[in-house]
């Protein structure tokens, strides 16, 4: 009994030091602090005590870059951002319709470029305002081509759309940003 208790003892203490000492999983799991804005709501179960899991990094650069961003259509929607942990292969409409619960029947795919274009592409007729939400989204576009590989655009529904743009990190995780659209 007591080697189980030195053992446990052993794996919660290096646990701690390797949580203090910055190392990591992988390059998703970067800690920016202990406070409780890096921490989501899940615990992890180490020797009887609960362990708040880190929020990935990745994931906080999402939600920093989409932060009081809308995506316009006909109602103006924010972003929200997702992540899947080591889900294995290559997004599919299929696969992500599994993870989030969409009805895969009515599904569309686009181009990232496609996707953002009309977000992204200044017009004439922009006011200063708009134009520093068409910069935010150059900026956004650039980032998940810089973070993400193999990114896809799957579009759930009719007239509600659910919009999902899906790309995988150089560990293997997911990274989903997802926003309604309106179309009638």
């Amino acid at each position: 009994m007591k080697n189980v208790v030195r053992i446990v003892s052993s794996v919660v203490l290096l646990s701690l030091f390797c949580a203090g000492c910055g190392a990591v999983e992988d390059e998703d799991l970067a800690l920016s602090g202990q406070d409780e804005e890096t921490l989501d709501s899940q615990a992890l179960l180490i020797g009887g005590a609960k362990r708040p899991t880190p929020t990935p990094a990745i994931v906080k650069t999402f939600q920093k870059a989409t932060d009081g961003l809308l995506f316009m259509s006909e109602s103006d929607y924010p972003w929200e951002v997702l992540y899947w942990r080591l889900p294995g292969g290559s997004p599919t409409a299929a696969r992500v319709a599994a993870l989030t619960g969409e009805d895969a029947i009515q599904v569309e795919e686009r181009s990232l470029e496609a996707f953002f274009d009309g977000a992204a592409t200044p017009q004439d007729w922009h006011a200063e305002e708009d134009l520093v939400t068409v910069r935010r989204y150059q900026t956004l576009v650039a980032l998940l081509k810089t973070k993400l590989r193999k990114l896809k655009v799957y579009r759930f529904g009719r007239i509600q759309i659910h919009a999902y743009v899906v790309g995988v990190t150089s560990a293997g995780n997911w990274v989903a940003l997802r926003t309604t659209q309106i179309e009638t």
